[in-house]
């Protein structure tokens, strides 16, 4: 038999996709407050919220599980299971705010297919599609070069990917 208390303390898990964590609290910090979309099609709509209790959200959050679970979480703007991030933020600076805070959160940042390129969609199964790779490269210029520049930042500074966190201010 093997002890039990490492697997009730967490120790032992691994991570998994955040939505909890990370997804919900950016969604309702940043969602356009005129959409209608509801979280994860449950019948919730989104409501926005203040900055510092997106913050508080995410500090609680990783403050529950282990510092090796924080790090090993799936960070995601959208999934197979949501809507799109660019439906549910709408805003080219609001979505360069979301994709900021993606690549410098604790965790492994995961951009699901399209997200790169402003995919839209506002179901889980409405967000899914074939990739359209014939599309003209200008049209998704500024989501690409959102998404390429930020996460280089993120590969260039290991403190991105090793180091601790700090919040600094929130609005």
């Amino acid at each position: 038999h093997q002890d039990p208390v490492g697997d009730l303390q967490g120790d032992g898990w691994q991570a998994s996709m955040n939505y909890g964590g990370f997804s919900r609290p950016v969604w309702t910090w940043l969602c356009d407050p005129d959409s209608d979309i509801d979280y994860m099609e449950a019948g919730v709509p989104f409501r926005r919220r203040s900055g510092a209790s997106m913050a508080a959200t995410l500090r609680e959050a990783v403050a529950r599980v282990p510092w090796k679970v924080a790090t090993a979480q799936w960070n995601i703007l959208g999934s197979h299971d949501t809507a799109r991030v660019r439906t549910i933020i709408g805003d080219d600076r609001l979505l360069d705010v979301a994709v900021g805070i993606l690549v410098t959160y604790p965790g492994v940042p995961m951009v699901f297919a399209g997200d790169e390129r402003d995919a839209e969609g506002s179901t889980g199964e409405g967000a899914r599609f074939c990739m359209d790779w014939d599309a003209p490269e200008g049209r998704h210029a500024r989501a690409m070069a959102r998404y390429g520049e930020l996460l280089r930042l993120r590969r260039d500074h290991p403190a991105l990917t090793l180091g601790g966190m700090r919040w600094a201010a929130v609005s």
